[in-house]
């Protein structure tokens, strides 16, 4: 079991390397996290293991955070970070799904305030 999962972890960060940038996926190797530009102006903190945060520019340069969006392609552990699959492969769905639609990230993940818990902030 744990070998499979090993072996799942290691193909998805095979995959993960060639859909991002150079310095996204150095961010993610130091890490386990990268922004990701939105179409919209928003930027996204994809995480490894936990819900992604959503942010925004401000005039002077400053980062505002808004709050964090709990989103899982198969299924998640109930009051976990922890989807059902690797994580690597919940942070591909996470990214695929930013590029492919934003706004529909957005509807289809679960919002948490910046003061929730399961926000992971």
């Amino acid at each position: 079991m744990v070998t499979q999962s090993l072996a799942a972890e290691m193909s998805a960060q095979k995959k993960l390397k060639e859909l991002v940038t150079k310095y996204q996926w150095k961010s993610y190797q130091l890490n386990g996290s990268f922004f990701l530009e939105g179409k919209y102006g928003y930027y996204y903190w994809v995480r490894k293991g936990f819900p992604t945060v959503i942010c925004s520019r401000g005039k002077e340069r400053e980062t505002w955070f808004h709050g964090s969006f709990c989103y899982h392609a198969l299924g998640y552990h109930r009051m976990k970070f922890a989807g059902a699959e690797v994580p690597t492969e919940d942070v591909i769905a996470v990214y695929l799904m930013i590029r492919a639609d934003e706004r529909r990230f957005v509807r289809k993940a679960t919002y948490h305030h910046l003061k929730d818990p399961l926000g992971g902030i």
